[in-house]
């Protein structure tokens, strides 16, 4: 299992357009070949700041996640509504 943590910084006057575009993300990632979890998160106090959480069954299906059409296009927007670039960070688990 590989896990896939994400921080993403939006624009304040596009937090309300990245909440739609990463909850579409999550749903259709979702459905891609071994996906086990992909869950996105919007901080209440602090609203242009996101966390997206993946468990990928390995790197093959990460690596085929990151080609698919559906993240292409997200990655082609992302540069118009973030305020800062996108943190990505693989994790392990301890316990």
């Amino acid at each position: 299992m590989k896990t896939i943590m994400a921080h993403i910084t939006a624009r304040p006057d596009t937090a309300d357009e990245m909440a739609r575009v990463l909850a579409d993300l999550a749903i259709t990632s979702r459905k891609d070949a071994g996906c086990q979890r992909y869950s996105v998160y919007q901080d209440e106090k602090a609203p242009t700041q996101f966390v997206t959480f993946e468990e990928w069954d390995d790197q093959a299906s990460i690596d085929a996640h990151m080609a698919a059409p559906h993240v292409a296009a997200v990655l082609a927007r992302v540069p118009d509504l973030v305020g800062a670039a996108p943190e990505v960070h693989p994790w392990k688990s301890l316990a």
